[in-house]
């Protein structure tokens, strides 16, 4: 998952919405709406797949909803005396602001509470917060996996599959937390932790770190499976590996591109989980 990282709202909201109406026509919407919804022909094609068939699954918003964290963050943030003492105002207007599964950020909640261009210089501050809480192991905790996602993981790793982790969360920073998550929501991971890729720094980029770390874990002659929620990542993919499956998680994403034409697109895994064939 990739992240906005401009400072205001009046920038994050802005660059949102041109890049959705340069790229889509005027209607976010209306290109993914045309993209086929098809786990059922994805289903035929892990069922045909050769038992040396590898699966690699982004995490954040591919495989766990991040709502929650985002709640639970902005709830930190308005707790603090100092902001309740700088924005008594925003403090009491957004402390019942509630995050969605759907959400890209912190813009869609609050916008939806009334955020304003007002509130430019709170939103900076809480951004700021943002960054330092969202990209660290502290609440990663309240992550909720998305329907099916577990049943899904473990059938693939009970068949006898390759499954593999590859996320843009940085190990520094984040690996702690990340395997204490995983684990306590039930998705199986290597004693050694070697199925689990994470960057090795915060500012590699997420979809230089993917495409690299492809070359690293794919082995000759095996197919490959590609669950990715951020278009940007899927389109590299198809770049670099136009032999890989592309499964599209339509869950949230940036906004920056849309899907390639040539994907599988899914929702959640609920057609998937317990339907393979034994």
């Amino acid at each position: 998952m990739t992240f906005l990282l401009e400072a205001g709202f009046l920038a994050e909201i802005a660059l949102k919405n041109h890049q959705k109406s340069l790229q889509f026509g005027g209607n976010w919407w209306q290109y993914e709406d045309m993209l086929h919804h098809n786990p059922r022909e994805l289903l035929q094609l892990i069922n045909r797949t050769s038992p040396s068939s590898h699966f690699v699954f982004d995490i954040d918003s591919t495989l766990v909803h991040l709502h929650k964290r985002n709640q639970s963050i902005l709830k930190n943030f308005l707790e603090i005396p100092e902001t309740q003492k700088r924005f008594p105002k925003q403090t009491k207007n957004f402390f019942d602001a509630e995050f969605k599964v759907g959400d890209w950020g912190l813009g869609d909640a609050l916008e939806r509470h009334g955020l304003t261009p007002e509130d430019n210089e709170f939103f900076s501050e809480l951004k700021n917060h943002w960054l330092e809480k969202f990209f660290s192991n502290e609440f990663l905790h309240e992550d909720i996996p998305v329907y099916g996602a577990v049943d899904f993981a473990n059938e693939i790793q009970n068949r006898g599959f390759r499954l593999s982790y590859l996320t843009g969360r940085n190990r520094p920073n984040m690996l702690e937390g990340t395997i204490k998550s995983l684990a306590n929501c039930g998705f199986p991971l290597q004693k050694d932790y070697s199925n689990l890729h994470m960057k090795p720094s915060p500012d590699m980029s997420d979809e230089a770190y993917k495409m690299d770390t492809f070359k690293e874990i794919i082995q000759e002659g095996e197919d490959v499976l590609f669950f990715e929620n951020e278009p940007i990542n899927l389109n590299r993919a198809a770049r670099d590996y136009p032999g890989m499956h592309l499964i599209f998680m339509d869950t949230t994403h940036s906004g920056k591109e849309h899907p390639p034409e040539k994907c599988f697109r899914i929702k959640d895994f609920t057609e998937l989980a317990g339907q393979l064939v034994t």
